[in-house]
């Protein structure tokens, strides 16, 4: 059916999961029977293998926001549901919205 999910919820944080493995972090602005948009979006990046041996061997992750890509994407993401696995709201206090929250602060 195309009836809607109710996932739109600008108010809150939530981590979007996909089956490409990917997992986007933002605010779902709205919601048609197919499509979620995806606002203020971030992903997580494990250091990547131009670090230094010694940062592969304890890689960090890093929160990056979607549009500095070199294809410059806009910040806007319209996710097909069909290519969603599960979605989850974000606590406040997680360590990730801490990080997205003082990101957006900069």
């Amino acid at each position: 059916g195309s009836r809607e999910l109710g996932f739109s919820n600008p108010n809150v944080w939530q981590a979007i999961f996909l089956n490409s493995n990917q997992v986007y972090f933002g605010r779902i602005v709205s919601e048609t029977g197919k499509v979620l948009v995806l606002k203020n979006i971030y992903y997580v990046q494990v250091a990547d293998s131009r670090a230094s041996e010694k940062e592969q061997a304890n890689p960090q992750p890093q929160l990056i926001k979607l549009g500095n890509e070199f294809h410059g994407p806009a910040d806007e993401m319209r996710i097909n549901k069909q290519n969603i696995l599960y979605i989850e709201v974000l606590r406040s206090d997680s360590q990730i919205v801490r990080a997205i929250e003082s990101a957006e602060q900069k």
